[in-house]
């Protein structure tokens, strides 16, 4: 018998030897990718070349030249500098300036009131708790687009058209000694939950501030009086601090000396002030003035400027425009209120889940070890919990400074508004869409490095 002689398998038939590299998963990877991104070149080249070509057929050949003609339109919110008679250029840049005129401040606002939502929702106060509960349910719920056209045409059309006078032409009033009252109170609150201070002295604010208030409106508001009520407080804070008082007595004490020394050592600052030039005699409101004016038309606040030493300019209307203040347009306000508020609720959530990330057994440590509350959210939550919060925060910074483009709804001239504006007028979509992006994603890329640093600050550092 003849040996049968096997036959070959179909594999070993056909069997090509490859190069040694070739066997390599790397260099295999390697030009997988190669050929994906030779693909996805030529395919965004054949996008870019048509668009182009087409363009050229209509005799609309994409340029950023047109950037440098008459713009020939007036913007609402613009500077004195800005005419009609500036380029486009010149008028995109005043559509950038206003877009930072509401990112800058809403980052500020919405982080501030975020970070006091969130530690609201998780109060013990059961009114507190529903209210910043509410709040944050509400807002997230809503689209922005809806709350937009509800501050603008509801809140903003419902301001009187005419100003009311209280007790000059203004809506609001304030007065500057005001201020130091809040300052006062929020001092004495924190120094009060350290449990530094006697009990009802809070009250005793709020009595001393009465007290100077009545005092004033019958003997005369003046710079004299105000010092002399000062002294008298001063001397009431030294009977106190000597422990001469009875022990229910202390904290009113401490509260009504604090109101009037405070104000006392205002007086006698700016006086001095004054008196070696620093501070315009002019600036200096001691009556009743309106410091804010709200209409229709407009929003006007107090401007500072830094002439002839420092000045206070409090804003004036006499007829239907303003000649003094700081002016601000009501959809500038709809715009930053919305965005505010809006953002506001997101960063709430995240604080407080940031704060509730957070061992409990971190809160018993510190208890044990004798902290007061404010040390503890101080020293011990706030640290751990912003390892969680910046993340998810970054992101609501970025979603702000986006959504700020829903200006156009409200005819706010924002970057993007003016932009539309540029697009229409000069007939060039294309390019005028690639400098809004630009604009845009330089803004968010400045964003984003600025809180990846402070991630990095904050990272939790191992070996």
């Amino acid at each position: 018998m003849t040996a049968i002689t096997p036959r070959k398998r179909l594999d070993d038939q056909f069997d090509i030897p490859l190069p040694p590299f070739l066997r390599d998963v790397r260099v295999i990877a390697a030009i997988g990718q190669l050929i994906f991104l030779v693909l996805f070149t030529g395919l965004i080249s054949y996008i870019v070349i048509s668009v182009y070509n087409s363009l050229v057929a209509q005799n609309m050949t994409p340029q950023f030249a047109f950037m440098q003609q008459r713009a020939g339109f007036q913007i609402s919110e613009s500077p004195a500098w800005y005419t009609p008679d500036r380029t486009f250029q010149d008028a995109y840049i005043v559509g950038i300036i206003n877009t930072l005129r509401v990112v800058i401040p809403g980052l500020f606002f919405a982080t501030l009131i975020g970070v006091i939502l969130g530690i609201a929702l998780l109060s013990r106060n059961f009114m507190v708790r529903t209210t910043s509960a509410s709040y944050v349910e509400v807002l997230r719920n809503t689209p922005l687009l809806v709350q937009l056209i509800f501050w603008y045409f509801v809140v903003m059309f419902s301001l009187p058209a005419q100003d009311i006078t209280l007790p000059n032409e203004s809506v609001f009033v304030l007065q500057l000694r005001m201020v130091a009252y809040p300052l006062l109170w929020i001092g004495l609150g924190v120094l009060a939950w350290q449990r530094k201070l006697p009990h009802h002295t809070l009250t005793g604010a709020l009595l001393g501030f009465l007290l100077l208030e009545v005092t004033l409106r019958v003997i005369g508001f003046t710079p004299q009086n105000v010092i002399t009520l000062g002294v008298v407080g001063a001397a009431i804070v030294a009977l106190e601090l000597t422990g001469r008082l009875p022990r229910w007595a202390q904290g009113y004490a401490l509260g009504i000396g604090a109101s009037l020394a405070l104000q006392g050592a205002a007086a006698l600052l700016v006086e001095g002030l004054v008196s070696a030039g620093v501070l315009s005699a002019n600036a200096i409101v001691w009556d009743i003035f309106p410091g804010v004016i709200i209409a229709r038309r407009g929003f006007g606040f107090p401007e500072i400027r830094l002439e002839d030493g420092l000045q206070i300019i409090l804003p004036q209307k006499p007829r239907l425009q303003f000649t003094a203040g700081t002016v601000v347009t009501p959809e500038y306000m709809a715009l930053l209120i919305g965005l505010v508020i809006y953002t506001s609720a997101f960063i709430g959530e995240i604080v407080r889940a940031g704060i509730q990330a957070v061992p409990y057994g971190q809160l018993e440590a510190s208890r044990a070890l004798g902290l007061s509350g404010w040390q503890m959210l101080r020293l011990v939550v706030l640290p751990q919990a912003l390892r969680v919060i910046l993340p998810p925060l970054s992101s609501q910074y970025l979603n702000l400074a986006k959504n700020s483009t829903l200006a156009t709804a409200i005819a706010f001239a924002d970057a993007y508004s003016v932009g539309q504006t540029i697009m229409n007028t000069s007939g060039q979509s294309v390019p005028g869409f690639i400098i809004i992006l630009i604009t845009y994603l330089t803004m968010s890329l400045i964003i984003a490095t600025i809180m990846n640093i402070v991630n990095a600050r904050f990272q939790l550092v191992t070996r």
